[in-house]
C-alpha cells in the first residue's frame, strides 16, 4: 500500500571529494533474491564554481551550501564563522520559520564545526 499516494524516486547528493567516484547502482542478492536500484547523483563538488547560483536558487538548499561553505573553510575558522551566521541569515531571508531553522542548526552544527570560543561567538550573534 502507498501511504501517501505518490511516486517516489531515489538520488544520491555525494559529498565526496573525489572527481571520478560516481556510483550510480545500488544491488544487493541474498539466498536467491536479488534487488537492485539505478538512480542519478549529484556531485556537491562540481556545483563549487556554481556557487553564487546555487545560492540564488528558487528552492534554496541549506544543506547543500553549508556543505560547500565546509570545504571552502576547512582551515580557515573566522571565515567559517561569517560563512555560519550568513546561511543562517539567509535561512531567515527567505522566509524559513524559526523552528525550521533551528532544526537545520543540528545539521549546521554537524558540518560547519567551530571551536569553543568560535561556537559561542555563533550563538550569540545567530541568537539576535
Amino acid at each position: 500500500m502507498i501511504a501517501y499516494d505518490r511516486p517516489v524516486v531515489s538520488l544520491a547528493v555525494l559529498t565526496d571529494a573525489s572527481p571520478t567516484w560516481r556510483p550510480m547502482r545500488y544491488e544487493y542478492s541474498l539466498w536467491g533474491c536479488r534487488a537492485s536500484l539505478v538512480f542519478p547523483v549529484v556531485k556537491l563538488r562540481a556545483y563549487r564554481e556554481r556557487w553564487a547560483e546555487l545560492r540564488r536558487a528558487t528552492i534554496p538548499l541549506p544543506r547543500c551550501d553549508a556543505h560547500l561553505q565546509s570545504h571552502a573553510t576547512r582551515r580557515r575558522l573566522n571565515q567559517r564563522l561569517e560563512g555560519k551566521l550568513q546561511l543562517v541569515r539567509r535561512l531567515y531571508e527567505r522566509g524559513y520559520a524559526r523552528d525550521d531553522v533551528l532544526e537545520l542548526f543540528r545539521f549546521l552544527d554537524w558540518v560547519l564545526t567551530l571551536p569553543p570560543a568560535l561556537e559561542a561567538r555563533f550563538q550569540t550573534q545567530s541568537s539576535s
